[in-house]
C-alpha cells in the first residue's frame, strides 16, 4: 500500500484501495488529504515537473508535489531512493512544519524543511507560512 501510494500520490493520483491495500494507512493518508482540502476551488497544485513548483528536493530521488490552501502548504512526497535525510526548500518561508502522518514536528528554518525518510517511503507534511 505505501509503495502503491508513493507512486501514485506525486502525480497527484489518488488510487482507491483494493482488497490487498492496507486499509488503515490508506484511510489515514486519505483522511489528511482530505482534511486539508484537495480539490477545493482555493487550493492550488503544483506537480513535482512544474518550473513554478513552490518545493525542491535536495534528492532527484524525492517527488515533492505540493498543495496550497490559505496560508499552509501540504507537500506529499514520494521516496524512489534509498532511506536517508531529506532537505527540502521553498519559495516562502515557514513558520513550523509536520509530517501528517507521524505527527512529528520537522526542523523549518525559514525556507528548509529537512527530515528522514525509508526507503520507497512515502511522507505527507504540512506547514504554515510565516
Amino acid at each position: 500500500t505505501r509503495t502503491m501510494l508513493v507512486a501514485l500520490l506525486p502525480h497527484a493520483i489518488r488510487p482507491t484501495a483494493h482488497r490487498n491495500s492496507d486499509s488503515a494507512v490508506y484511510e489515514k493518508i486519505h483522511n489528511i488529504l482530505t482534511d486539508f482540502g484537495i480539490g477545493a476551488k482555493d487550493c492550488r497544485v503544483y506537480l513535482f515537473w512544474q518550473q513554478d513548483s513552490p518545493v525542491k528536493s535536495s534528492s532527484k530521488d524525492l517527488l515533492a508535489t505540493s498543495y496550497i490552501r490559505n496560508n499552509k502548504i501540504l507537500i506529499v512526497c514520494g521516496n524512489y531512493g534509498d532511506s536517508g535525510k531529506i532537505t527540502l526548500t521553498l519559495k516562502r518561508p515557514l513558520k513550523k512544519a509536520e509530517n501528517k502522518e507521524t505527527k512529528e514536528k520537522l526542523s523549518a528554518d525559514g525556507k528548509t524543511i529537512t527530515f528522514e525518510i525509508k526507503k520507497h517511503d512515502l511522507a505527507v507534511i504540512e506547514g504554515e507560512f510565516l
